[in-house]
């Protein structure tokens, strides 16, 4: 078990300092092209250095071997769901053309973003007419 290879030594450094990191926190963080870190990744786990499990609809985690998987799934969040938590919480029954223009992002990304977390149960949609409501679940 080497890691002379100086990415896969770079990326195999990163999960051990992150646990539970996901695969786009990675490539982001590290800046290594997808196929790249796939490689990477791949030759870790046959190495048996580290190991993965799905959390969520979209998301694979990395842990150490030696580590154990955390019992429960870890409900984590990118910075624009983060903000759009804080922004909802701040003005409960916001309107999604609202956060839309607070956010300066795209409709089809807020949307997306709004169904992400009302699939996790953080927040609830309520359409009323044309336009989509969202309130906070305490």
């Amino acid at each position: 078990m080497s890691l002379e290879n100086f990415e896969r030594g770079r990326i195999y450094g990163y999960i051990e300092n992150n646990p539970g990191t996901y695969y786009t926190e990675i490539m982001k963080n590290l800046g290594i092209g997808n196929g790249t870190l796939s490689h990477h990744l791949y030759m870790l786990e046959k190495m048996n250095m580290i190991k993965s499990r799905q959390e969520g609809f979209m998301h694979r985690a990395f842990y150490m071997t030696s580590m154990q998987y955390p019992d429960k799934e870890q409900i984590r969040f990118t910075k624009l769901q983060s903000e759009i938590i804080n922004l909802i919480r701040e003005n409960n029954g916001i309107s999604e053309k609202e956060i839309i223009l607070k956010l300066g992002e795209k409709q089809q990304t807020i949307n997306y973003n709004l169904k992400m977390l009302q699939r996790k149960n953080i927040i609830t949609l309520e359409q009323k007419g044309r336009e989509t409501y969202c309130y906070i679940n305490e």
